[in-house]
């Protein structure tokens, strides 16, 4: 500072105060000195008032099948800070979802939420983490469509068979005459070996049987009632 006889001036000291500092009353000594000897000091007192300040950071990643996020909250003030945090989430999400620590699920008016309620100490922070995995889900959705595929697969290659019964007409005597049709159907792309078909004829009476197109490879009769078997 240069001074010419008679001058004053006022200098601005600036305090640099970290903003941790505990609130209180603080003094500042200042001292004066001209070619290193000291020519006087004084001291000043200063308050430091309260300073609730919390800074925030949150992060998000996103991969395959799984997403995560990251809360981050700093006490960097001097006092004492209370806080609640809350983290929107769908019903479906919260299936899959975990948190640390572990949040209080609400549902109300505003949707349904996560919720943290914490006290940090000057200096301290606080982590949330926030991660949904749907690899156990997907993995169950591809079992399940390749049990339904294996399932088309396999009901494909079954053979079809409708039977139907005509009746042509009744003799004088009562008797009716009837005309029974099989049909068999390869619902598969590839061919069928070694197949079996057999029906059963009841007792009626006495019956003459023509076989038609395809006569069976073999025919029992237990009690009368007839069983037919192709081949």
């Amino acid at each position: 500072i240069t001074l010419k006889p008679l001058e004053e001036k006022n200098v601005i000291l600036p305090v640099l105060v970290d903003s941790s500092t505990p609130n209180g009353d603080y003094s500042m000594n200042v001292r004066i000195f001209k070619d290193d000897i000291l020519k006087g000091s004084d001291t000043f007192e200063f308050s430091v008032r309260e300073n609730p300040d919390l800074a925030g950071k949150d992060s998000y990643n996103s991969f395959f099948l799984r997403s995560s996020v990251t809360i981050m909250r700093e006490n960097t003030g001097n006092v004492e800070v209370k806080k609640k945090i809350k983290h929107p989430i769908t019903f479906l999400q919260s299936i899959f979802t975990r948190t640390n620590p572990k949040g209080t699920m609400f549902v109300n008016e505003e949707g349904r939420y996560y919720e943290w309620s914490f006290t940090l100490l000057p200096g301290q922070t606080y982590r949330i983490d926030i991660i949904a995995d749907y690899t156990w889900f997907f993995i169950f959705i591809v079992l399940i469509l390749i049990a339904l595929v294996l399932y088309i697969y396999l009901k494909n290659k079954e053979l079809k068979l409708v039977k139907e019964v005509f009746k042509l007409h009744t003799h004088s005597k009562g008797s009716s005459e009837l005309k029974v049709l099989l049909h068999i159907t390869n619902k598969g792309s590839r061919e069928i070996y070694t197949a079996k078909v057999m029906d059963f004829l009841p007792r009626y009476g006495p019956a003459e049987i023509d076989y038609g197109t395809l006569r069976p490879t073999k025919v029992d009769e237990t009690g009368g009632d007839k069983r037919l078997l192709w081949e």
